[in-house]
């Protein structure tokens, strides 16, 4: 091994700690985060690189030595760090883009795979810790950056596996993972407000699955099946699977915000894009770091590896490229505005949501938008909740505008929305049972959630003990 490379590792090792944003609901703005730190002197991450312990515990379980030669593979193949050590085909060029970012920014693969394959060949192992840091170091390699001052490596992750059944908490193996690995590991629990949380999930995968309910010829067994196992899937009834993630999702971390206090900070989303400056200087001391000067530019522009950030949002053309489904996206002058802190994106539910969604969320997330500071438009949102479940969510029924939509691309399209018009009317009642049966068990009843409040301004801190108490 190159032994500048050696030296450097080690000492990178030494003194790097593991940041790791947990964005519960998938739509608090992890990119926004990752993007706001891409330049921090002390904080070194990937943008194009998230979900790295998902992936790890997907593929080897939870070993903390694993072989060195099939780790180098795994990383080279199946995360994103092997596209900042390799070159890039067509397929990987438009997920950069998709994600915001630009695929022609300046990188020497050839040094970051050098450094990466020395690492690995120490010995016939590695540690799954000396795994990550490796990937770091090697990226960082690649993308010229100086290792000598970095006191976190930063990652962003989800609190379920994909494997995990959605209608009940979820295990938290990912951060008990990440704490084995770096015992003084820091957690971002980013939180957004849960209204807008479902307006934008639930606008993605209407379009994704090109209609609420994911029906189409072939599929009809499979969805009936999940409706009747209470297993909601991402393929399934949008509505139904987002409600019920998210509430398991919050159950799981308000767990591990208990178990785990001295380790977490809650960041919400709406404070970060509202009082950006003030609330990223509160976390810079949460963290020990330096206030990144930049961010108190007026004009600050997050970015991807350097380049200029453009976003990743469910509204967006680059990222939801379904420009024929049932939602449409914000048009491109807009979308373009709205990657650095700004309030249009922490008010946009309200344009996105009827009354009725709105006054369903608010019943069934009333404690967490309780302990998160979020206030209801309506007084008492589960007076009529029952009413309010049996009338469509936007973007549910086939508008005529949608159907003759689908005579312009051709006729297999067209089929399948007329397949849906058709078979969406026990759908429509068998989903909302569904939900029902969750609400009638108490499922989205949490009255002890907690999060204990930092000073006002800046990040709300877990630990009473800590710096930021």
């Amino acid at each position: 091994m190159d032994a500048s490379h050696a030296a450097a590792f080690r000492a990178f090792g030494a003194r790097a700690n593991l940041l790791a944003v947990l964005d519960h609901s998938g739509r608090a703005g992890n990119g926004f985060v990752m993007a706001s730190f891409d330049q921090h002197p002390q904080v070194l991450g990937c943008h194009w690189a998230h979900y790295l312990y998902s992936y790890l515990l997907s593929e080897f379980g939870d070993s903390p030595e694993i072989g060195a030669e099939r780790a180098r593979a795994f990383i080279l193949s199946r995360t994103k760090f092997g596209l900042t050590m390799q070159p890039m085909d067509a397929e990987q060029r438009a997920f950069v883009r998709r994600i915001g970012g630009d695929p022609d920014v300046p990188l020497d693969r050839e040094a970051g795979l050098r450094a990466f394959t020395e690492l690995l060949s120490a010995g016939p192992t590695i540690s799954r810790r000396d795994l990550v840091l490796a990937a770091y170091y090697a990226f960082a390699v690649a993308a010229g950056r100086d290792t000598s001052q970095t006191a976190y490596i930063l990652t962003s992750d989800a609190v379920s596996l994909r494997a995990e059944p959605r209608a009940r908490p979820f295990s938290g193996r990912i951060a008990r993972e990440m704490l084995r690995d770096f015992p003084q590991a820091r957690f971002i629990s980013l939180v957004r407000d849960p209204r807008a949380v479902f307006a934008s999930n639930r606008h993605q995968f209407v379009n994704v699955n090109g209609n609420m309910h994911g029906l189409a010829p072939g599929s009809l067994c499979a969805r009936l099946a999940e409706l009747a196992s209470g297993e909601p899937s991402t393929e399934g009834c949008v509505f139904l699977h987002w409600i019920v993630y998210c509430a398991s999702a919050a159950k799981t971390v308000y767990a591990l915000k208990t178990e785990f206090a001295p380790h977490f900070v809650t960041l919400r989303n709406e404070d970060l894009n509202l009082d950006f400056a003030p609330t990223l200087r509160g976390l810079c001391r949460w963290l020990g770091v330096d206030f990144h000067r930049p961010w108190a530019e007026p004009d600050f522009t997050p970015t991807s590896l350097g380049s200029p950030w453009r976003g990743a949002g469910a509204y967006s053309n680059t990222y939801q490229t379904n420009a024929h489904g049932p939602l449409k996206n914000d048009p491109d002058n807009v979308s373009r505005k709205v990657t650095g802190p700004n309030a249009y994106v922490t008010q946009r539910w309200r344009s996105r949501l009827s009354d009725s969604e709105t006054a369903v969320i608010e019943a069934l997330f009333a404690d967490e938008m309780r302990d998160l500071g979020y206030a209801p438009l309506h007084a008492d949102p589960r007076r009529g909740l029952a009413a309010r479940l049996w009338r469509p969510f936007t973007g549910e029924l086939p508008a005529p505008a949608w159907l003759a939509d689908g005579t312009r691309l051709g006729w297999r399209e067209l089929s399948r929305r007329l397949f849906y018009a058709l078979a969406l009317p026990p759908f429509y009642a068998l989903s909302r049972l569904a939900l029902m049966s969750f609400i009638r068990r108490g499922y989205f009843d949490n009255p002890g959630f907690r999060t204990l409040p930092g000073p006002a301004g800046w990040p709300r801190a877990e630990n009473s003990q800590g710096p930021d108490a």
